[in-house]
């Protein structure tokens, strides 16, 4: 509901953001994703369900990501092109799965 009001503002405007999308999500709200593409929005990737952490091992990151990846690609024709992970861990764990990933606490 608030992401329809937000998406009909930023359509309003003429303004393209990045959407950070959790990977279990989408697929409840598939009809908002559809639309976040087919306006222009970059989506990004922010975990399979938001429950990385600095113990999570490499080969599980890689892989939600793919699981992302072609759900979106199935979805909307297009992948995403950037990737934001929490803790502020910057390690190559994280960088290596995404092209473009931005870290925050």
């Amino acid at each position: 509901r608030h992401t329809d009001r937000l998406l009909d503002f930023l359509e309003e405007q003429q303004i393209h953001v990045t959407f950070f999308l959790v990977g279990d999500r989408v697929g409840r709200f598939t009809d908002t994703v559809k639309r976040q593409a087919r306006n222009g929005h970059e989506l990004g990737y922010h975990t399979w369900a938001h429950d990385y952490f600095k113990e999570t091992p490499s080969s599980k990151i890689s892989a939600d990501y793919a699981k992302f990846q072609n759900m979106l690609l199935d979805l909307c024709g297009k992948k995403e092109i950037r990737s934001i992970f929490f803790h502020g861990d910057f390690s190559q764990k994280y960088f290596s799965v995404g092209r473009r990933s931005v870290c925050c606490h």
